[in-house]
């Protein structure tokens, strides 16, 4: 299925996704992340599979990626997700200042990260190292 998603509003989005339980274990792990969205988001790809093991793939434009109270900037990014794995291609991450990232993240399975970075601000990395883990 195309799927073109346009809201003012993200920060009511992911209210929406997270308390809805749609997201199943995904929204306990948003909820207690730190990560927040802000701003305006886009996203325009397509949607198929199952609601429980969706995959999608698409190009997606957050206003603001909110992490622990920080505005790191705007996003911009391709995704393409399965349930075997979550590629970010094409990451863009620009602060407000004009400093930025470029990235590409590949995760496979539980256990497995790879996070080429090619353009970077230190003071986006030095805030990032304040988002927990698990």
């Amino acid at each position: 299925m195309q799927v073109e998603l346009s809201s003012t509003d993200a920060t009511e989005l992911q209210a929406l996704l997270v308390d809805s339980g749609v997201l199943g274990d995904l929204s306990e792990q948003i909820s207690s992340s730190g990560v927040g969205l802000g701003g305006t988001l886009s996203f325009n790809g397509t949607l198929k599979g199952k609601l429980s093991s969706p995959e999608l793939d698409g190009r997606v434009q957050l206003g603001s990626l909110l992490v622990n109270g920080n505005d790191l900037g705007t996003l911009t990014a391709t995704i393409t997700m399965n349930p075997a794995e979550l590629r970010v291609a094409n990451g863009r991450l620009q602060e407000r200042d004009g400093g930025g990232i470029q990235f590409s993240l590949w995760l496979r399975g539980p256990a497995t990260t790879t996070l080429p970075w090619t353009q970077s601000s230190i003071g986006q990395m030095l805030r990032c190292c304040w988002l927990p883990f698990h």
